[in-house]
């Protein structure tokens, strides 16, 4: 089955992500972001679906909030070629973690983050597909 995808990334289990971020965390906005993920397109012209499921390994590095948007910067690493072409071509690599009524995801790019020590955690290459689906293993 071929999706319709808004967006291609590396998604993080959000439990997970909770658990790490915990320590580190100031405030937490009204809408908590409950796929948590790196945007590498958005409304991308073709996906290679034979990426989804390529694990990617995650250090967060930064964290910061305002009034709007809260989150964390982080760095990528994998081993897919293909995936690290990808990785090279994000401006801002970071992870919303929550917003206000007013924010919108796309601004944490804009925070100014402040360094952490280092959290390590895994992601999943896959899709955000226009039926609200993540998808992270290839269709046939």
């Amino acid at each position: 089955m071929k999706h319709n995808f808004i967006y291609v990334g590396c998604f993080i289990n959000y439990h997970d992500l909770q658990k790490k971020v915990n320590s580190i965390r100031k405030v937490s906005l009204s809408r908590q972001i409950r796929n948590p993920h790196i945007t590498f397109a958005y409304k991308p012209e073709s996906v290679d679906e034979s990426l989804f499921g390529k694990k990617i390994k995650i250090i967060i590095t930064g964290y910061g909030y305002n009034e709007d948007n809260e989150g964390v910067k982080v760095e990528l690493y994998s081993n897919d070629s293909e995936i690290v072409k990808m990785i090279k071509n994000i401006p801002v690599p970071h992870i919303t973690l929550s917003v206000s009524t007013n924010g919108k995801p796309v601004n944490t790019r804009n925070l100014i983050f402040n360094a952490v020590e280092p959290i390590e955690i895994e992601g999943i290459y896959g899709g955000y597909a226009s039926s609200g689906d993540v998808i992270t293993f290839a269709s046939e």
